[in-house]
């Protein structure tokens, strides 16, 4: 979680109106806790798929979208298909159907849909959606700035503690 602690520049990114406004369109009180990059070179492998969430932590309510956790990635450089760009199982993050991940770990699952962009590009996804990385074939440069939000309303830890103690309480 140290990007913003490397330089000011932070601030200005962490504080971009465009993608401030959505946050607070999907969440109450968006709050940032966690900040990574990933560069990947030539070779790099498909990831494992995964989700912060699980998909009862995303609705739409009367045309409001809210989601309890949020990515928003810059793309640095070009992401195309060859370059390790995410990919996702687009209505992941509505179903409560469990999909056979284990066996995909390092290939894509049926439905990928690999997302690219451009350099300067913002995508922004709820962590309720299935994603992983893909493998890298190209020899370009490829980089992302990754800001994870969590609604300030939500402790994950608490819910969990809560579900497990429902024939206690």
């Amino acid at each position: 979680n140290g990007l913003p602690l490397w330089t000011e520049v932070f601030d200005e990114v962490i504080s971009f109106a465009p993608v401030v406004e959505r946050l607070r369109r999907w969440m109450q009180h968006p709050q940032l806790v966690n900040t990574w990059a990933i560069e990947k070179m030539e070779g790099t492998p498909w990831g494992g798929w995964h989700r912060g969430l699980n998909p009862d932590d995303y609705s739409v309510r009367a045309g409001r979208i809210r989601t309890r956790m949020l990515n928003c990635v810059y793309f640095l450089t070009d992401n195309d298909a060859d370059d390790g760009c995410l990919a996702v199982v687009p209505g992941a993050h509505k179903s409560e159907i469990d999909l056979p991940t284990q066996g995909y770990r390092s290939r894509e699952l049926p439905g990928t849909v690999r997302v690219t962009g451009k350099a300067g590009d913002i995508l922004m996804f709820s962590e309720t959606l299935l994603h992983n990385g893909a493998s890298k074939s190209s020899s370009r440069h490829r980089t992302n700035l990754y800001f994870n939000y969590i609604d300030s309303t939500y402790n994950p830890a608490m819910r969990e503690l809560l579900a497990g103690n429902q024939g206690n309480v």
